[in-house]
């Protein structure tokens, strides 16, 4: 979809130097745009190759100038380049699908995915390392208790289930759920780049959604 270059600029919370109904279909570097492309340059170096290329209009910084193509002037030029990537390639819509509904479901009683006692070694040294790393991030009182009441009921009786996808930078949720540990780690906001995790006790939090509230307090 294009955009005029008033149209970029407001979004950007820019201003435009030159012909501000230009139409920008394209967010490129300099080396690969094309006309009715618009390109992003930050300092001196970078706005010498913006001006020879065939870019139609330039994010800049500050006052810098050109010979003869459009600018959009913005007080931060990096903030500004994140922005417009948004504009013309806006996140899709992650959509779960009715397995992964059933996944995500949290029942106490029933826990969903695969048993411990299921995998095999390598896979099990992984659930134990992914465990182990939570427990670091906890205080040290904190993580004996929790370590001792894991191996008290065994790390054989915790399941793991997973959603989304499975390349890096996909988005994805996992869970990891025993009768004293329930971790939820949620990375499906920001294209896979904000992360949500909990660490709960389902046998001593009166069975709160912790993740659950969050969600509805600070992202409704």
């Amino acid at each position: 979809m294009p955009f005029t270059a008033a149209e970029i600029a407001e979004r950007l919370q820019g201003e435009v130097v030159g012909n501000d109904q230009i139409l920008l279909k394209n967010f490129a570097p300099a080396d690969r745009a094309k006309a009715g492309d618009l390109t992003f340059a930050e300092n001196e170096e970078y706005l010498a190759r913006a001006e020879q290329s065939a870019a139609s209009a330039i994010i800049v910084e500050g006052k810098a100038a050109t010979s003869g193509k459009t600018l959009i002037r913005v007080k931060n030029a990096r903030v500004a380049f994140a922005k417009a990537l948004a504009v013309f390639f806006p996140e899709p819509d992650y959509v779960i699908s009715e397995d992964e509904r059933d996944i995500l479901s949290y029942v106490r009683a029933s826990p969903k995915g695969i048993p411990a006692s299921g995998l095999n070694q390598p896979q099990f040294d992984s659930l134990a390392a992914l465990v182990g790393a939570f427990v670091r991030r906890l205080p040290d009182e904190v993580a004996g208790a929790q370590m001792h009441d894991l191996e008290r009921m065994g790390m054989d009786t915790l399941t793991f289930a997973w959603a989304g996808g499975i390349s890096p930078g996909d988005r994805h949720y996992y869970r990891v759920q025993g009768p004293t540990l329930l971790i939820e780690h949620d990375n499906t906001q920001g294209n896979g780049t904000h992360i949500h995790s909990a660490w709960r006790n389902p046998a001593d939090d009166f069975g709160d959604d912790v993740l659950a509230a969050h969600y509805r307090a600070h992202h409704a």
